[in-house]
């Protein structure tokens, strides 16, 4: 995949964003579409595991996270 026309400063960023979490920018990209992908996909990705289930195998359920911060008006 090839992504042209990134806005001016992205790339060091994504640089940055990467090395703060010890991983390649390629690998950090990744991480960032299958969180945006993902995120609220909460029923697509338990049936995706479903599927991979073999008969008698237990489905984990996650725990529901917390949710987003709210975001301070001040």
């Amino acid at each position: 995949m090839v992504v042209r026309k990134l806005p001016a400063g992205l790339k060091q960023r994504l640089r940055v964003r990467a090395a703060a979490h010890g991983r390649s920018v390629e690998a950090e990209v990744r991480s960032i579409l299958m969180d945006a992908v993902y995120a609220d996909d909460f029923v697509v990705t338990w049936l995706e595991d479903v599927a991979t289930l073999t008969p008698g195998e237990e489905l984990v359920v996650p725990e529901r996270g917390h949710g987003r911060e709210p975001v301070p008006f001040e």
